[in-house]
């Protein structure tokens, strides 16, 4: 409904200042989350995803390309993301200690 075009105003400026990135409030942008919205979705939990698959995401430089508004807010998508904001994030790969396998 238009009373919640100002959320997902926020929401898209929301992926833009946690990716880095320049989406623009164009409709096919704003009918992704719109349609979430209306499903029962709420504002907190579409930027819950953002931030959670930007963790995921962000410095994974084939996956940074779906840091998206298709990509996230695909009804699909959304409904699995949201599912996996109670699981905690996969700690990135830590660099091996050269001494720990007797290299050094």
């Amino acid at each position: 409904s238009s009373e919640d075009l100002p959320a997902a105003k926020d929401v898209i400026d929301h992926l833009n200042a946690k990716s880095g990135s320049a989406f623009r409030h164009v409709d096919s942008n704003l009918k992704l989350i719109l349609a979430r919205l209306k499903e029962g979705a709420t504002v907190d939990e579409c930027k819950q995803v953002i931030d959670r698959k930007c963790l995921d995401w962000l410095q994974d430089k084939k996956m940074q390309e779906y840091l998206r508004p298709a990509t996230l807010f695909n009804a699909t998508n959304f409904a699995s993301y949201v599912g996996q904001l109670k699981i905690a994030p996969a700690a990135p790969a830590k660099p091996i200690n050269p001494n720990f396998l007797g290299l050094k």
